[in-house]
């Protein structure tokens, strides 16, 4: 929501929100600090890819009702009252 690239994890739910066209999925196994670092430093000496990734990224949250924090109040509410 705040214009920048992705980097996560790929355990719990933000593994299934990350888009190739703005962040990048680790996976959790041996070489995670490894593949963590090199994704890290992708993005810091490609500025191309960080600001077109970030800018991918604000796209996609402003235009996923899903994310707005009104709704997602709504949603998180609606969730557990069941």
């Amino acid at each position: 929501a705040m214009g920048k690239p992705l980097i996560v994890s790929k355990s719990g739910g933000l593994a299934e929100i990350v888009k190739d066209d703005f962040g990048y999925v680790i996976e959790l196994d041996e070489n995670f600090i490894h593949n963590l670092s090199n994704k890290i430093k992708k993005l810091i000496e490609d500025d191309k890819l960080r600001i077109e990734f970030g800018i991918n990224a604000k796209k996609e949250f402003d235009n996923n009702i899903d994310f707005h924090k009104d709704e997602y109040y709504k949603n998180f509410v609606k969730l557990i009252s069941e």
